[in-house]
């Protein structure tokens, strides 16, 4: 493998160091979310407010400052459960199974591989594609900030993994029925037109890989995206032809389910089971050659399920609920003795589809602080929360017991918004953290604020 420190030329120190001090004191807020199963995508929408999609197909609004969470209307084919609650739960409180006043997303009601597992803002932030929802081979786009559902992109035949906006107009997508589709959306026409939601369909459609394109992620500055597949490699495509100009295999490709690009050096991120390998496309080759560096996971093989850049910094988080810090400059990972371990919880409360931040009888916000305290001592990575987690008959038989730990599968950071020029100013080093239990039949789910 090439020397990864030819490949970092450029790559700012001091902007590296400062992220890296923030890290040591990054403090957990996090937000309980009763009744919805596993978060797959969270991005920003502004400074106060994070979108989330969720296993059991839903889209919600959460206020991070409130508290409050707005479900958005999903305009379906076919009828599904309703997800709302009467109470919300504290951090320590049992969750057991709901009273009958409760309706909880049935398991048996959606297929294992369903859900929402990408969430994407346009450049110009006016548009919010979804992917995928119901029916799960669909592309919801919505207005913003109205979020009234502008169309529906068709062609997928199977579970839509992964989207990314090529530019303001341009979607590409990767599927489980192993193509790349590029679809147009006009939203100026899509506004007059006499159909409240049009359907849409692929203007191109590309079939490379031999297995299910798990994830892809694109490189605005070089109009290339990289695709990656369970059949074990990566392609990278020029976007603006939907053409493959380089493919590889991959050295560790059990569980490749995320890729991450370094938006300063170009370099893609690719978890594996227990590995995360660093691509240079510059270094290119067909034989496993534009693989740069690989550096071991710390979630001790429970599997990378999702990977951000900030500063040359890999953000990583896992199977088994820990977000760690790889400095790819450094070869190692951030290291630090914590200033305490205090965490709180904002327990939410939904009411005719609107939220709002649970309160008692004195009037206090519904915010338990500390939830947790220890010893401080070296660490490399940090643990999430504990979530919700539904207590059913199920978990009851087989789980009795045991700490389920959240498996990390969304990353968002607010510096985002900066790039976008949505906000002005601070260091933008927040970060939005979701996921739920890495074990197929539990329901839970997990969001925190850093």
């Amino acid at each position: 493998m090439k020397d990864i420190e030819s490949s970092l030329v450029g790559n700012g120190v001091p902007s590296r160091k400062l992220f890296a001090q923030s890290v040591k004191s990054y403090r957990e807020t996090e937000y309980l979310l009763p009744n919805y199963d596993k978060i797959f995508a969270a991005t920003w929408l502004s400074d106060k407010e994070i979108i989330l999609g969720t296993k059991c197909n839903n889209v919600l609004l959460l206020n991070t400052e409130t508290g409050t969470r707005i479900e958005i209307p999903s305009p379906r084919t076919q009828t599904s459960p309703p997800v709302t609650t009467s109470r919300a739960l504290s951090a320590d409180e049992p969750s057991d199974p709901p009273a009958a006043s409760v309706s909880i997303p049935s398991l048996s009601a959606y297929n294992h591989c369903s859900g929402i597992h990408s969430i994407e803002i346009n450049p110009s932030r006016t548009m919010v594609a979804v992917g995928a929802g119901e029916p799960t081979e669909f592309i919801q786009v919505y207005d913003l900030p109205s979020f009234r559902p502008l169309a529906v992109l068709r062609g997928h035949t199977d579970m839509v993994f992964s989207i990314e906006w090529v530019n303001d107009t341009t979607l590409v997508s990767g599927s489980r029925d192993t193509t790349v589709k590029l679809f147009s959306i006009d939203r100026d026409a899509l506004q007059l037109h006499p159909l409240p939601q049009p359907a849409i369909p692929h203007r191109v459609s590309v079939k490379h890989h031999s297995s299910k394109v798990r994830d892809l992620r694109m490189d605005p500055l070089r109009s290339q995206f990289l695709t990656l597949s369970t059949d074990g490699t990566i392609a990278l495509w020029d976007a603006r032809e939907c053409r493959v100009v380089q493919s590889s295999p991959l050295i560790y490709s059990s569980e490749t389910v995320c890729v991450g690009l370094d938006a300063e050096t170009h370099i893609y991120a690719i978890g594996s089971q227990s590995h995360v390998s660093f691509y240079d496309p510059r270094v290119g080759g067909s034989a496993g050659e534009g693989i740069v560096h690989v550096c071991d996971s710390l979630d001790e093989g429970w599997g990378v399920r999702c990977v951000k850049f900030r500063d040359g910094v890999a953000v990583i988080g896992g199977g088994l609920g820990r977000l760690s810090f790889y400095d790819m400059r450094m070869r190692g990972y951030l290291e630090w003795t914590p200033f305490s371990t205090e965490s709180k919880t904002v327990q939410t409360k939904t009411v005719g589809g609107i939220a709002s931040e649970q309160r008692d009888a004195t009037g206090s916000s519904g915010i338990v602080e500390p939830v947790r305290q220890r010893v401080p001592r070296p660490t490399n990575y940090l643990n999430t929360g504990h979530g919700w987690l539904l207590r059913d008959p199920l978990y009851q038989s087989h789980f009795n017991g045991t700490d389920i730990r959240n498996a990390i599968y969304a990353i968002a950071f607010e510096e985002d918004l900066v790039r976008a020029g949505t906000r002005r100013g601070g260091a933008g080093a927040r970060l939005a953290v979701a996921g739920g239990p890495l074990q197929l039949n539990l329901c839970g789910s997990y969001c925190g604020l850093f």
